[in-house]
């Protein structure tokens, strides 16, 4: 009787321990799947993440492309453009309160010409011009300067951008765009928008006339505006000012060409051009004073030529120039 109770205890803990060790060697099992899994993605994400690092960089190096010389320095981005453009239609069409969208605005200018506003939106609030900048990599510039820098890391080296600066182009497209309505009324409000990918590393604003944002900051931004100056503008003023500007809007493939053969001749001048400059009434954009044609005295530009306002030093607008006998 007592060795059969021994031989059932007996196989009783054998079976107990059997058990033990099945799930032990489970165990076992699954620990080394799990990480052999974690590992696995450990890897991945490293060879993919250098890939997709490596690959941005080289794409925001191909996509730029000269649009005056290379001397020049300036550099767009037309996929990013259009990319950026959409962004800003899409963060402001949730602004509240009675409005109208228009992009790519060909604002007639005095001399015959065209300035484009990229984004524009007429709002209870006033009239808003938005200057998409879907740039990446870091952008320095101040209110002042002509040209803003970007830079951005390419392996070991940081390449830089020059481009021309957007708030001296967002305030010619206001001024243009006053004269063309003839109605100072209503609030105007001038926004620089550049993409999440940049760092606005040092951007220096003093005059308090524009904001300079990221895309995920515009929203908040032109809301606060927009609460603040609520009934400046009535839906029938609104909805007035839409047909007045839409068919600045519609332009043909020839006249957009034009447009661009147009920035392309504000860098160029022949010797001719350079020497019969001031004989000719081109106004300043900033004052409306004449412009006339200078020569750098001191500094690593002596003996350039660029264009002043001859109201200087009450004004500083300057554009500096590709002269084309050096080509």
């Amino acid at each position: 009787m007592l060795k059969c109770v021994r031989g059932t205890h007996t196989a009783f803990i054998g079976l107990e321990w059997s058990m033990y060790m099945n799930y032990f060697i489970l165990w076992t099992v699954f620990e080394f799947l799990c990480s052999a899994v974690a590992f696995a993605f450990l890897i991945y994400y490293v060879i993919s993440g250098k890939y997709n690092s490596q690959a941005k960089s080289n794409r925001q190096i191909e996509n730029y492309v000269v649009t005056t010389s290379e001397s020049s320095n300036y550099y767009y981005d037309l996929d990013k453009g259009e990319s950026g453009e959409l962004e800003v239609r899409n963060i402001i069409r949730k602004i509240d309160g009675h409005k109208k969208i228009l992009s790519n605005l060909y604002i007639p200018t005095p001399d015959g010409r065209t300035t484009e506003i990229d984004v524009l939106m007429i709002h209870e609030s006033g009239i808003y011009l938005f200057e998409s900048k879907n740039y990446s990599g870091w952008i320095f510039g101040t209110e002042n300067q002509q040209e803003w820098v970007q830079s951005f890391s390419n392996g070991r080296k940081s390449k830089k951008i020059h481009f021309p600066n957007p708030i001296i182009q967002n305030h010619v497209h206001m001024k243009w765009l006053q004269n063309f309505l003839r109605d100072n009324s209503f609030p105007f409000y001038s926004f620089i928008v550049f993409g999440n990918d940049c760092e606005l590393k040092n951007v220096t604003i003093t005059s308090g006339n524009h904001a300079v944002v990221e895309q995920y900051q515009l929203f908040d931004c032109v809301n606060r505006t927009a609460l603040a100056h609520q009934g400046c503008l009535q839906p029938e003023k609104i909805d007035e000012l839409y047909e007045k500007l839409l068919p600045l809007t519609q332009k043909s493939a020839e006249e957009k060409e034009k447009h661009i053969e147009e920035i392309r001749e504000k860098y160029y001048f022949s010797t001719d051009e350079i020497r019969n400059f001031n004989k000719k009434e081109f106004k300043c954009p900033f004052c409306g004073a004449k412009l006339v044609m200078r020569t750098a005295a001191s500094g690593s530009h002596k003996g350039r030529h660029f264009i002043g306002c001859s109201n200087y030093p009450k004004c500083r607008y300057v554009q500096n120039i590709v002269e084309m006998d050096e080509h």
